[in-house]
């Protein structure tokens, strides 16, 4: 008898209605419905309201607008194509948002209400630049975030420990610019990236834990860049 490994990925929303123990909660799932695309009259411009008035409320007209804008931004970012629901959560996931308005975004209850909001804040340039939770010194632009995962921008991973961290990559230029300390000794034992070894990135004003500097071990690109965690992150 033959085994393989299944290894497989999904994504559910759900609402916290208790938390009973350390490690169990009672739980609401929160289904997402199927997005049906539009009538063929609305399209044809047959229906009552205008082809415009119903694009507005098109989740898919939304998706695409939505991917379309976070191309512009992110240009070397392979972004998600397909259900609205999917490119929704994909968006979400990958913005260089901190903890708070994702959280916000992901109780959006419709997929329509989430790929507006989704499409105001890169109207906005909402996400424009990263910056310490605790005493908002400023550590990124926008336009630094890396593309060093399968999934996109960045990814959650477990350390040794246990401890899940949801990082995101961002390229970055000299560490002795005064906004990034690093501590301690460099390592590639246990890298989240295959050929990259790691140094614990601490905020240079406040001291709290950003995530860490990570630096090639052969020639590669990029040569270096920080794997920032979304918690210690607002923008």
């Amino acid at each position: 008898m033959c085994q393989c490994p299944i290894v497989s990925t999904g994504c559910q929303r759900l609402e916290v209605l208790q938390h009973t123990s350390h490690l169990s909660w009672r739980v609401r799932i929160c289904a997402d419905l199927a997005t049906p695309r539009l009538p063929r009259e609305a399209l044809d411009g047959r229906a009552h309201w205008a082809r415009w008035a119903w694009r507005l409320s098109d989740p898919w007209e939304l998706a695409a607008k939505a991917t379309k804008m976070f191309s512009d931004v992110f240009p070397d970012v392979r972004v998600a194509r397909g259900d609205p629901v999917e490119v929704s959560y994909w968006l979400t996931r990958n913005m260089p948002l901190g903890a708070g308005a994702r959280q916000e975004l992901l109780a959006a209850p419709t997929v329509v209400q989430r790929l507006r909001a989704l499409c105001a804040a890169l109207e906005a340039k909402a996400c424009t630049i990263l910056c310490c939770r605790v005493c908002n010194t400023q550590l990124a632009w926008i336009e630094e975030v890396l593309a060093m995962t399968d999934d996109g921008t960045g990814g959650l991973f477990v350390n040794p420990s246990g401890y899940v961290h949801d990082v995101v990559a961002v390229r970055c230029g000299d560490p002795e610019q005064e906004r990034i300390n690093l501590i301690g000794i460099t390592s590639s034992e246990h890298s989240w990236f295959p050929g990259y070894a790691w140094t614990i990135a601490n905020c240079f004003r406040c001291g709290s834990h950003l995530g860490w500097h990570f630096t090639a071990l052969e020639q590669q690109l990029p040569q270096q860049f920080y794997g920032l965690r979304r918690q210690a992150l607002k923008v």
